[in-house]
């Protein structure tokens, strides 16, 4: 069997961004719009809320990445003689399997949570830092982390990458997913939110919802870019790569 992931590649991509639209407008007509009066029903196309549709198709993006990501491991694995690359992917293929898992269970929400209540009380430095920090406690936390590991993804791929062409949409689709983490800094600012009120004469609760859905679109769209990205990497090292299912009588 012989896939062209070229081909499939934007056939997915039109597929992920026309769903993701749909998130959007669900979520503005439904849950902000109060379209339909039950708040269960509104609560599902709630792109805020981590128990949602939305939030469901964000972590599956992670998660299919993470497949393809995997995909790429065990045929380079196959192919170069340097097991760094080999285990480089692999490395990805986990963080991205994090992120799917962590999406879907509020887990940095949940640590940033547990480590303010530890420390928010001692003359720590800890204590201090997240005293002095204006947003949501994760950011202390974890945000270190992720900006590591987001450097060592821009470094690796990138070498990884030959064509230019994926070299834009990686970098593309980076830039979305860094775009909407400082998003996120900002809507944990209640100074900010109270000024973008005033600006619009709007509600605070208008700002954030609106707000977030941005955050969250953009974060959509560049994961589907960075899967677009990867599936694409996959089908110029997987040129000639055949899988053969046998079946015993």
């Amino acid at each position: 069997m012989t896939v062209d992931l070229n081909r499939f590649s934007v056939r997915a991509m039109m597929v992920l961004v026309t769903c993701e639209v749909l998130l959007v407008v669900l979520d503005g007509a439904i849950s902000y719009g109060r379209l339909v009066s039950d708040r269960a029903i509104g609560r599902l196309f709630n792109i805020t809320r981590e128990d949602s549709i939305p939030n469901w198709f964000a972590s599956m993006q992670f998660l299919l990445i993470c497949l393809v990501l995997w995909v790429i491991y065990l045929r380079v694995r196959e192919l170069d003689a340097a097991k760094w690359k080999a285990r480089g992917w692999a490395f990805l293929a986990g963080v991205f399997l994090f992120l799917s898992v962590d999406d879907g269970s509020k887990l940095h929400e949940r640590v940033g949570t547990w480590f303010k209540a530890s420390v928010q009380n001692s003359d720590s430095v800890a204590g201090a830092l997240m005293e002095a920090h204006p947003s949501y406690s994760w950011h202390i936390v974890l945000g270190p982390v992720f900006a590591a590991i987001g450097v060592f993804l821009l470094l690796f791929v990138w070498r990884a990458l030959q064509s230019p062409v994926l070299r834009m949409l990686f970098l593309a689709g980076l830039a979305c997913l860094v775009v909407a983490q400082g998003m996120d800094v900002l809507e944990g600012i209640d100074a900010v939110v109270e000024y973008l009120g005033r600006l619009f004469s709007v509600s605070n609760y208008t700002v954030r919802h609106f707000a977030k859905s941005a955050e969250e679109f953009l974060e959509m769209f560049g994961q589907t870019l960075l899967l677009v990205t990867f599936l694409r990497h996959l089908g110029q090292v997987g040129e000639g790569w055949r899988i053969e299912f046998q079946t015993h009588s």
